[in-house]
């Protein structure tokens, strides 16, 4: 006698891979424009953010090469990219730091410190993939 069969047993889906890659931009709680680029193997790769603090205003762009690693846990992704234009040990930086709730929306903080003759000043910002 043969087993009856109740159901068929089917494996549980597979989630889709997180895909963050491609251009990205938003705007900043200084109501300043940021865009930024994530590679295809989560490093943000170019970051470009307006600032407006201490009586001046400008734009900071991280080169590719100063670019960090977006670390996956649990559904979302996070990220800090830290730019010193006088080295990791000068007086002045930008550190931009990077949340990802989805595949398509992000948001985060940018810090500038030591900005000259603006002093110092940070941002919230929020960008969706485009």
């Amino acid at each position: 006698m043969k087993p009856a069969i109740i159901g068929a047993i089917t494996a549980p889906p597979r989630p889709t891979p997180m895909n963050f890659d491609g251009a990205w931009s938003g705007t900043t709680s200084q109501d300043r424009p940021i865009a930024f680029t994530v590679s295809s193997s989560l490093a943000v790769t170019a970051v470009t953010v307006d600032y407006a603090f201490g009586g001046c205003s400008g734009t900071v762009t991280i080169s590719p090469a100063s670019g960090g690693a977006l670390s996956n846990t649990s559904g979302t992704a996070a990220a800090a990219v830290n730019y010193a234009p006088n080295g990791p040990n000068g007086p002045n930086g930008t550190r931009v730091t990077f949340l990802f709730p989805t595949t398509a929306t992000a948001n985060g903080t940018v810090t500038f410190t030591n900005v000259p003759t603006c002093g110092s000043g940070s941002a919230t910002w929020t960008a969706t993939k485009r």
